[in-house]
């Protein structure tokens, strides 16, 4: 009977232990995820004060510089590999103008200036990953 108490003892402690490194790990994804929901919400900002003024969303992001705002910087958008690796496609400020939202992961953000669209005005991140929290980029 005593030699089982030592060995959960080994068991939940190594179980701990991957649990904290994993979290560890999440740090920079955690970071970088956060700069980049940030910066969606900036352009989303942006769009929705510009739709309010003018009535009509801008045909290209760059119609709102510098009245609403700047480009606002993202890193890259981490997305798991594994259960401790991750990858990153590159974000900054590279705008695609779409007439459809279609995520094809490329990175950088995408904005569907199409008048005729559904989805005209909308700005998501170009990314069909899930983060660490299981959410779909492109769906946030």
């Amino acid at each position: 009977m005593r030699a089982k108490k030592p060995l959960i003892f080994l068991v939940l402690s190594i179980v701990t232990g991957l649990f904290i490194a994993h979290e560890l790990f999440l740090v920079i994804p955690k970071k970088e995820m956060g700069h980049n929901l940030a910066a969606l919400g900036t352009y989303r900002s942006m769009i929705e004060i510009y739709h309010s003024e003018k009535g009509e969303f801008p045909s290209t992001i760059e119609q709102l510089i510098p009245k609403y705002g700047n480009f606002p910087f993202a890193p890259g958008v981490p997305y798991a590999t594994g259960w401790f690796s991750y990858e990153t496609h590159p974000m900054g400020s590279h705008i695609q103008y779409v007439s459809e939202l279609r995520p094809d992961d490329a990175g950088g953000w995408l904005y569907d200036n199409n008048p005729q669209s559904k989805d005209f005005g909308k700005i998501i991140i170009n990314c069909t990953h899930l983060s660490y929290k299981g959410q779909n980029y492109s769906e946030m």
